[in-house]
């Protein structure tokens, strides 16, 4: 478990947080992010989960304390970079409805080079899947005409032991 923290002179915070969250590592992390929110009352708190690998339900408590903690004070709590493997469970948990996820335009927005990159990876990935319908098009035909030339192999050897017997 590990929290880094970073704030500007905008007023925004944000809180870096690495490992898992559990029981275990979740107070840690709600004693060190309330302390400096405490402290320096940001008004806008960006926690981000880019590196956190697991999370329970008490990750849904530390996001909610920390949105509670935030109104309280007047700021705002936005939740960043949470990861495909968590976002399943951020959905169930209905904290979508209150809109404090980023979402992809806001990523595109705030990175637009991972917005091209983005693009250009479709764009790769389509013309290999392109590439690849070619050439099973063209391995189709090739194993066609391969079961032809077998056919007909059979049928002019069958046909030249008929003549033998004749």
């Amino acid at each position: 478990m590990a929290v880094g923290i970073s704030s500007n002179d905008d007023g925004v915070m944000t809180v870096f947080l690495e490992g898992d969250i559990d029981h275990h590592t979740a107070k840690e992390m709600r004693e060190v992010i309330d302390l400096n929110v405490n402290k320096s009352t940001p008004k806008l708190l960006n926690v981000d989960f880019k590196k956190i690998q697991f999370m329970d339900s008490s990750g849904i408590g530390l996001i909610m304390g920390r949105y509670k903690l935030m109104n309280s004070i007047g700021g705002k709590l936005k939740v960043i970079n949470v990861p495909k493997n968590l976002e399943k469970m951020v959905k169930i948990s209905g904290l979508m409805m209150l809109n404090i996820f980023e979402d992809e335009k806001e990523k595109a927005q705030e990175n637009p080079q991972e917005e091209r990159n983005s693009k250009m990876y479709e764009k790769v990935n389509k013309s290999k899947d392109e590439s690849k319908n070619e050439n099973n098009e063209k391995n189709n035909e090739e194993n066609k005409m391969e079961k032809i030339k077998k056919k007909e192999m059979k049928k002019f050897k069958i046909s030249g032991q008929k003549q033998r017997f004749d």
